[in-house]
């Protein structure tokens, strides 16, 4: 029974934190931040894991990166951990994102619980290898056994 109200005390904190940043001007460094997010490049030159991680040498795939991680991560909670890091709590922003982006976030004095953005961020990143993996073998599965065949009357 306490679970609504646990939300919904959250939410008053949450609007009451939305509406103070909006008096105060800071609901611009909310926006500031996301066009930084986009131009930051998801990896360094000087990390060999980077390289190999991000494939450097593909260039449309770190921007294919970049663009999903700006279309599923940065959304609701991402604005929601924002207004909670900007406000008077300064709660610190725990979302998954890669490290070129929680560093971003840090240098504009975002307070930033790293190690857990990023377990959260290589969880879902070996969750959607290994789903990518089952859809390849299931395919190679369906056509080798030629599940997948329709047959031809003529």
């Amino acid at each position: 029974m306490s679970t609504p109200w646990r939300y919904l005390g959250a939410m008053r904190k949450l609007s009451r934190q939305y509406e103070r940043l909006g008096h105060d001007g800071g609901l611009s460094r909310i926006r500031e931040l996301k066009n930084a997010l986009v131009d930051r490049p998801l990896y360094s030159d000087r990390s060999i894991f980077d390289r190999w991680f991000w494939a450097t040498k593909l260039e449309s795939a770190e921007i294919s990166v970049r663009q999903f991680t700006q279309d599923r991560y940065a959304s609701v909670d991402f604005n929601r951990a924002l207004i909670g890091a900007l406000g008077s709590a300064r709660s610190p922003v725990s979302v998954p994102l890669p490290a070129a982006l929680l560093d971003l976030l840090r240098e504009h004095g975002l307070p930033v619980n790293r190690a857990r953005s990023l377990a959260h961020w290589y969880w879902l990143a070996l969750l959607r290898f290994g789903q990518g993996v089952i859809l390849v073998v299931s395919m190679l599965g369906n056509g080798l056994t030629g599940r997948g065949k329709t047959d031809r009357t003529e």
